[in-house]
Protein backbone atom coordinates (compact mmCIF):
# COMPACT_ATOMS: atom_id res chain seq x y z
CA UNK A 1 0.00 0.00 0.00
CA UNK A 2 2.86 2.42 0.84
CA UNK A 3 4.53 1.72 -2.51
CA UNK A 4 1.22 2.36 -4.29
CA UNK A 5 0.69 5.66 -2.46
CA UNK A 6 4.28 6.75 -3.16
CA UNK A 7 3.84 6.14 -6.88
CA UNK A 8 0.56 8.01 -6.88
CA UNK A 9 2.13 10.94 -5.00
CA UNK A 10 4.85 11.18 -7.66
CA UNK A 11 2.21 11.13 -10.36
CA UNK A 12 0.18 13.87 -8.65
CA UNK A 13 3.21 16.14 -8.22
CA UNK A 14 4.07 15.66 -11.86
CA UNK A 15 0.49 16.43 -12.90
CA UNK A 16 0.39 19.63 -10.82
CA UNK A 17 3.63 20.83 -12.39
CA UNK A 18 2.25 19.96 -15.81
CA UNK A 19 -0.98 21.90 -15.17
CA UNK A 20 0.94 24.95 -13.96
CA UNK A 21 3.11 24.81 -17.08
CA UNK A 22 0.05 24.56 -19.32
CA UNK A 23 -1.52 27.54 -17.52
CA UNK A 24 1.57 29.63 -18.17
CA UNK A 25 1.48 28.72 -21.86
CA UNK A 26 -2.19 29.04 -22.61
CA UNK A 27 -3.54 31.45 -19.97
CA UNK A 28 -6.32 31.01 -17.41
CA UNK A 29 -8.84 29.14 -19.54
CA UNK A 30 -10.44 26.12 -17.91
CA UNK A 31 -13.06 23.47 -18.63
CA UNK A 32 -15.57 21.97 -16.22
CA UNK A 33 -18.43 19.53 -16.63
CA UNK A 34 -20.64 21.98 -14.74
CA UNK A 35 -20.17 25.36 -13.05
CA UNK A 36 -22.85 25.84 -10.39
CA UNK A 37 -23.81 29.46 -9.67
CA UNK A 38 -24.96 30.75 -6.25
CA UNK A 39 -25.78 34.12 -4.67
CA UNK A 40 -25.60 35.31 -1.07
CA UNK A 41 -29.15 35.70 0.38
CA UNK A 42 -30.31 39.09 1.60
CA UNK A 43 -30.21 37.83 5.21
CA UNK A 44 -26.58 36.66 4.76
CA UNK A 45 -27.47 33.08 5.64
CA UNK A 46 -25.04 30.29 4.58
CA UNK A 47 -25.51 28.50 1.24
CA UNK A 48 -24.60 24.80 0.82
CA UNK A 49 -23.95 23.21 -2.60
CA UNK A 50 -22.67 19.77 -3.63
CA UNK A 51 -19.93 19.85 -6.25
CA UNK A 52 -18.51 16.79 -8.00
CA UNK A 53 -15.12 16.08 -9.53
CA UNK A 54 -14.34 18.12 -12.65
CA UNK A 55 -17.05 20.56 -11.57
CA UNK A 56 -16.90 24.03 -10.05
CA UNK A 57 -18.77 26.55 -7.92
CA UNK A 58 -19.34 30.15 -9.04
CA UNK A 59 -20.07 32.75 -6.30
CA UNK A 60 -21.70 36.01 -7.31
CA UNK A 61 -20.29 38.63 -4.95
CA UNK A 62 -22.98 41.11 -3.78
CA UNK A 63 -22.62 44.66 -5.03
CA UNK A 64 -23.47 45.99 -1.59
CA UNK A 65 -20.57 44.96 0.63
CA UNK A 66 -21.38 47.33 3.50
CA UNK A 67 -21.48 44.53 6.08
CA UNK A 68 -19.28 41.91 4.35
CA UNK A 69 -15.57 41.70 5.12
CA UNK A 70 -14.91 38.35 3.43
CA UNK A 71 -16.13 34.81 2.78
CA UNK A 72 -15.72 31.42 4.44
CA UNK A 73 -15.67 28.13 2.50
CA UNK A 74 -16.35 25.06 4.62
CA UNK A 75 -15.59 22.02 2.43
CA UNK A 76 -16.61 18.54 3.56
CA UNK A 77 -14.33 16.03 1.84
CA UNK A 78 -15.57 12.57 0.81
CA UNK A 79 -13.85 9.81 2.79
CA UNK A 80 -12.51 8.12 -0.32
CA UNK A 81 -10.88 11.38 -1.51
CA UNK A 82 -9.27 11.91 1.89
CA UNK A 83 -7.87 8.38 1.73
CA UNK A 84 -5.96 9.04 -1.50
CA UNK A 85 -3.62 11.86 -0.53
CA UNK A 86 -3.16 14.64 -3.13
CA UNK A 87 -5.60 12.94 -5.47
CA UNK A 88 -7.68 16.08 -6.18
CA UNK A 89 -6.63 19.61 -7.03
CA UNK A 90 -8.75 22.64 -6.13
CA UNK A 91 -8.25 25.99 -7.85
CA UNK A 92 -9.66 29.45 -7.08
CA UNK A 93 -10.43 31.93 -9.88
CA UNK A 94 -11.64 35.52 -9.98
CA UNK A 95 -13.21 37.54 -12.82
CA UNK A 96 -14.68 34.40 -14.36
CA UNK A 97 -16.53 34.76 -17.65
CA UNK A 98 -18.94 34.15 -19.22
CA UNK A 99 -21.83 33.78 -16.77
CA UNK A 100 -22.39 30.08 -15.97
CA UNK A 101 -24.94 28.22 -18.10
CA UNK A 102 -25.97 24.57 -18.22
CA UNK A 103 -24.69 24.12 -21.77
CA UNK A 104 -21.31 25.83 -21.18
CA UNK A 105 -18.15 23.98 -20.22
CA UNK A 106 -15.39 26.43 -21.21
CA UNK A 107 -14.60 29.48 -19.09
CA UNK A 108 -11.78 31.90 -18.40
CA UNK A 109 -10.66 33.72 -15.28
CA UNK A 110 -7.75 34.94 -13.24
CA UNK A 111 -6.15 32.07 -11.36
CA UNK A 112 -5.62 32.99 -7.70
CA UNK A 113 -4.21 29.77 -6.23
CA UNK A 114 -3.83 26.00 -6.74
CA UNK A 115 -3.53 23.34 -4.04
CA UNK A 116 -4.37 19.69 -3.37
CA UNK A 117 -7.13 18.44 -1.10
CA UNK A 118 -5.53 17.39 2.23
CA UNK A 119 -6.09 13.92 3.78
CA UNK A 120 -8.84 15.19 6.06
CA UNK A 121 -12.62 15.01 6.14
CA UNK A 122 -13.10 18.80 6.08
CA UNK A 123 -11.27 22.08 5.55
CA UNK A 124 -12.28 25.63 6.39
CA UNK A 125 -10.94 28.36 4.08
CA UNK A 126 -11.29 32.13 4.50
CA UNK A 127 -10.55 35.12 2.30
CA UNK A 128 -11.10 38.83 2.96
CA UNK A 129 -11.47 42.05 1.02
CA UNK A 130 -8.22 43.94 0.60
CA UNK A 131 -9.28 46.86 2.82
CA UNK A 132 -10.05 44.55 5.75
CA UNK A 133 -7.87 44.94 8.82
CA UNK A 134 -8.14 41.29 9.96
CA UNK A 135 -4.66 39.80 10.25
CA UNK A 136 -4.98 37.32 13.12
CA UNK A 137 -5.04 33.69 12.01
CA UNK A 138 -7.72 31.36 13.35
CA UNK A 139 -6.83 27.86 14.60
CA UNK A 140 -10.04 26.59 13.01
CA UNK A 141 -9.56 27.94 9.49
CA UNK A 142 -6.91 28.52 6.82
CA UNK A 143 -6.38 32.01 5.46
CA UNK A 144 -6.23 31.82 1.67
CA UNK A 145 -3.17 33.48 0.06
CA UNK A 146 -5.17 36.12 -1.81
CA UNK A 147 -7.50 39.01 -1.05
CA UNK A 148 -10.63 40.20 -2.82
CA UNK A 149 -10.84 43.58 -4.52
CA UNK A 150 -13.75 45.91 -3.78
CA UNK A 151 -14.93 45.85 -7.40
CA UNK A 152 -14.63 42.07 -7.75
CA UNK A 153 -17.85 40.55 -9.08
CA UNK A 154 -17.30 36.81 -8.66
CA UNK A 155 -15.15 34.07 -7.20
CA UNK A 156 -15.01 30.46 -8.37
CA UNK A 157 -13.55 27.19 -7.05
CA UNK A 158 -12.90 24.19 -9.30
CA UNK A 159 -12.06 20.53 -8.53
CA UNK A 160 -10.09 18.23 -10.84
CA UNK A 161 -8.32 14.89 -10.68
CA UNK A 162 -4.58 14.81 -9.98
CA UNK A 163 -3.85 11.08 -10.20
CA UNK A 164 -4.86 7.85 -11.87
CA UNK A 165 -5.45 4.39 -10.48
CA UNK A 166 -8.29 5.26 -8.13
CA UNK A 167 -11.46 3.14 -7.67
CA UNK A 168 -14.45 3.72 -9.94
CA UNK A 169 -16.53 4.92 -6.96
CA UNK A 170 -14.06 7.79 -6.59
CA UNK A 171 -15.57 9.62 -9.57
CA UNK A 172 -19.11 9.74 -8.16
CA UNK A 173 -18.01 11.40 -4.90
CA UNK A 174 -19.08 14.98 -4.16
CA UNK A 175 -17.75 17.82 -2.04
CA UNK A 176 -20.28 19.57 0.19
CA UNK A 177 -19.37 23.28 0.18
CA UNK A 178 -20.97 25.75 2.58
CA UNK A 179 -20.28 29.39 1.78
CA UNK A 180 -21.12 32.10 4.25
CA UNK A 181 -20.18 35.77 4.34
CA UNK A 182 -17.92 36.90 7.16
CA UNK A 183 -19.79 39.89 8.54
CA UNK A 184 -18.41 43.06 10.08
CA UNK A 185 -19.32 43.76 13.68
CA UNK A 186 -21.32 46.81 12.55
CA UNK A 187 -24.80 48.01 11.65
CA UNK A 188 -26.41 51.05 10.03
CA UNK A 189 -28.48 53.70 11.79
CA UNK A 190 -30.80 56.11 9.98
CA UNK A 191 -31.92 59.12 12.00
CA UNK A 192 -35.12 60.95 11.05
CA UNK A 193 -35.74 64.30 12.73
CA UNK A 194 -39.44 65.14 12.85
CA UNK A 195 -40.12 68.85 13.11
CA UNK A 196 -43.14 70.45 14.80
CA UNK A 197 -46.22 70.81 12.62
CA UNK A 198 -46.03 74.61 12.61
CA UNK A 199 -42.46 74.40 11.30
CA UNK A 200 -43.50 72.03 8.52
CA UNK A 201 -46.22 74.41 7.38
CA UNK A 202 -44.09 77.53 7.25
CA UNK A 203 -40.56 76.25 6.62
CA UNK A 204 -39.82 76.36 2.89
CA UNK A 205 -36.21 75.16 3.23
CA UNK A 206 -36.01 72.51 5.93
CA UNK A 207 -32.18 72.53 5.71
CA UNK A 208 -32.21 75.93 7.41
CA UNK A 209 -33.88 74.37 10.46
CA UNK A 210 -31.40 71.46 10.40
CA UNK A 211 -28.56 73.94 10.49
CA UNK A 212 -29.63 74.94 14.00
CA UNK A 213 -29.17 71.41 15.32
CA UNK A 214 -26.13 69.56 16.65
CA UNK A 215 -26.31 65.76 16.64
CA UNK A 216 -24.06 63.65 18.87
CA UNK A 217 -23.57 59.88 18.96
CA UNK A 218 -21.63 58.73 22.03
CA UNK A 219 -20.42 62.33 22.53
CA UNK A 220 -19.03 62.47 18.97
CA UNK A 221 -20.51 65.18 16.75
CA UNK A 222 -22.13 63.90 13.53
CA UNK A 223 -21.87 66.52 10.81
CA UNK A 224 -23.86 64.60 8.18
CA UNK A 225 -26.86 62.57 9.31
CA UNK A 226 -28.75 62.79 6.00
CA UNK A 227 -27.64 59.23 5.17
CA UNK A 228 -27.29 56.03 7.26
CA UNK A 229 -24.44 56.04 9.79
CA UNK A 230 -22.22 52.96 10.23
CA UNK A 231 -21.84 52.04 13.93
CA UNK A 232 -20.30 49.24 15.95
CA UNK A 233 -22.78 46.74 17.36
CA UNK A 234 -23.98 47.42 20.89
CA UNK A 235 -25.61 50.27 22.78
CA UNK A 236 -25.25 53.86 21.57
CA UNK A 237 -26.44 57.19 22.98
CA UNK A 238 -27.87 59.83 20.65
CA UNK A 239 -28.25 63.48 21.67
CA UNK A 240 -29.87 66.36 19.79
CA UNK A 241 -28.83 69.80 21.01
CA UNK A 242 -30.38 73.00 19.65
CA UNK A 243 -31.19 76.58 20.58
CA UNK A 244 -34.43 76.36 18.62
CA UNK A 245 -35.74 73.03 19.87
CA UNK A 246 -35.74 71.17 23.13
CA UNK A 247 -32.80 68.85 23.71
CA UNK A 248 -33.54 65.18 23.08
CA UNK A 249 -31.68 62.09 24.32
CA UNK A 250 -32.19 58.54 23.04
CA UNK A 251 -30.55 55.13 23.54
CA UNK A 252 -30.50 52.51 20.78
CA UNK A 253 -29.03 49.02 20.34
CA UNK A 254 -27.30 48.33 17.01
CA UNK A 255 -27.34 44.70 15.82
CA UNK A 256 -24.84 43.12 13.45
CA UNK A 257 -25.50 43.66 9.73
CA UNK A 258 -28.82 45.38 10.48
CA UNK A 259 -30.49 48.60 9.36
CA UNK A 260 -32.02 50.48 12.29
CA UNK A 261 -34.23 53.58 12.06
CA UNK A 262 -34.60 56.12 14.86
CA UNK A 263 -37.33 58.78 14.68
CA UNK A 264 -36.78 61.79 16.93
CA UNK A 265 -39.69 64.19 17.27
CA UNK A 266 -38.43 67.69 17.94
CA UNK A 267 -40.35 69.97 20.23
CA UNK A 268 -40.37 73.74 20.11
CA UNK A 269 -38.70 75.60 22.97
CA UNK A 270 -41.71 77.91 23.12
CA UNK A 271 -43.09 77.64 26.68
CA UNK A 272 -46.44 75.99 27.32
CA UNK A 273 -49.04 76.81 29.94
CA UNK A 274 -51.61 74.40 31.37
CA UNK A 275 -54.53 75.74 33.40
CA UNK A 276 -56.48 73.50 35.76
CA UNK A 277 -59.76 74.79 37.24
CA UNK A 278 -63.37 73.67 37.83
CA UNK A 279 -65.62 73.69 34.77
CA UNK A 280 -67.72 76.68 35.92
CA UNK A 281 -64.64 78.89 36.39
CA UNK A 282 -63.94 81.90 34.18
CA UNK A 283 -60.26 82.14 33.33
CA UNK A 284 -58.49 85.26 32.07
CA UNK A 285 -54.96 85.32 30.68
CA UNK A 286 -53.56 88.85 30.67
CA UNK A 287 -57.14 90.17 31.01
CA UNK A 288 -58.34 88.18 27.99
CA UNK A 289 -60.96 85.57 28.80
CA UNK A 290 -60.17 82.07 27.55
CA UNK A 291 -62.99 80.29 25.76
CA UNK A 292 -61.41 76.94 26.63
CA UNK A 293 -58.41 75.98 28.73
CA UNK A 294 -58.47 72.21 28.52
CA UNK A 295 -55.46 72.08 26.16
CA UNK A 296 -51.93 73.33 26.56
CA UNK A 297 -51.48 76.97 25.61
CA UNK A 298 -48.40 78.24 23.76
CA UNK A 299 -47.27 81.39 25.47
CA UNK A 300 -44.52 83.94 24.97
CA UNK A 301 -41.67 84.34 27.48
CA UNK A 302 -42.08 87.02 30.11
CA UNK A 303 -44.50 87.99 32.86
CA UNK A 304 -48.15 86.91 32.55
CA UNK A 305 -51.22 87.16 34.78
CA UNK A 306 -53.79 84.41 35.22
CA UNK A 307 -57.11 85.37 36.84
CA UNK A 308 -59.81 82.95 38.09
CA UNK A 309 -63.38 84.10 38.66
CA UNK A 310 -65.94 81.88 40.42
CA UNK A 311 -69.16 83.76 41.17
CA UNK A 312 -68.19 86.73 43.34
CA UNK A 313 -64.75 85.35 44.15
CA UNK A 314 -61.65 86.35 42.20
CA UNK A 315 -58.07 85.04 42.47
CA UNK A 316 -55.07 86.31 40.54
CA UNK A 317 -51.64 84.76 40.00
CA UNK A 318 -48.60 86.24 38.26
CA UNK A 319 -46.27 83.81 36.44
CA UNK A 320 -42.83 84.53 34.95
CA UNK A 321 -42.46 82.37 31.78
CA UNK A 322 -39.13 81.18 30.36
CA UNK A 323 -38.25 79.45 27.06
CA UNK A 324 -38.01 75.66 27.02
CA UNK A 325 -40.23 75.15 30.08
CA UNK A 326 -43.80 74.06 30.75
CA UNK A 327 -46.02 75.57 33.44
CA UNK A 328 -49.19 74.56 35.19
CA UNK A 329 -51.44 76.97 37.07
CA UNK A 330 -54.12 75.23 39.15
CA UNK A 331 -57.05 76.63 41.07
CA UNK A 332 -57.30 74.53 44.20
CA UNK A 333 -60.70 74.41 45.85
CA UNK A 334 -60.71 73.01 49.35
CA UNK A 335 -63.27 72.60 52.18
CA UNK A 336 -62.20 73.25 55.72
CA UNK A 337 -64.15 71.82 58.69
CA UNK A 338 -63.72 73.57 62.02
CA UNK A 339 -64.74 71.86 65.20
CA UNK A 340 -65.41 73.72 68.52
CA UNK A 341 -66.69 72.78 72.01
CA UNK A 342 -69.85 74.32 73.53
Amino acid sequence: MDIFMEKNNKKSVFLICFLLLMTGLFGDNFRVAKLKSIEIPADYSPVTVNVGLNEGLFLKIPKDKTFIQGFEFEIKIPKIVATYRDSVIYTFYSDVSPEPKDNLIDYSGKKLMVDTIPPRLSINLQTFFENNTKTQKSPYSTLLPFTLSENQENLAIRFQMAMKGVPESFFSSEFSITIKPILKDEGLLSINLIYPETEKETETDISVAKGNISLFIDDNVISDYSKPILLKTGTHHISVVSEDYRNEVRTIIINQASNSVLDIELKSISPELTIVAPANTKVFLDDVELVTFSDKISISPGEHTVKFVIGDYELTKTVFIQNGKSYEVSLLVDINVLESSN
